[in-house]
């Protein structure tokens, strides 16, 4: 969808895994909970590690 993906800059991906796991907020989780050791992985936020007036700017359903 965006032109600067599209393009021969292969390395994108790479810096979304740096910034995810730069923010202690994501977390890494495997694919497939019996397979720990293959390869990867699914980002998910922890919800607890978000301040609250963060959550209340985005005005989400968690905190109304």
């Amino acid at each position: 969808m965006f032109h600067f993906f599209r393009d021969g800059y292969k390395s994108w991906k790479d810096s979304v895994r740096h910034n995810l796991s730069s923010n202690r907020c994501f977390r890494k989780v495997p694919k497939d909970p019996a397979k720990p050791q293959a390869k990867g992985n699914f980002w998910v936020v922890d919800v607890s590690l978000i301040p609250a007036e963060a959550l209340r700017l985005q005005n989400t359903a968690l905190c109304r």
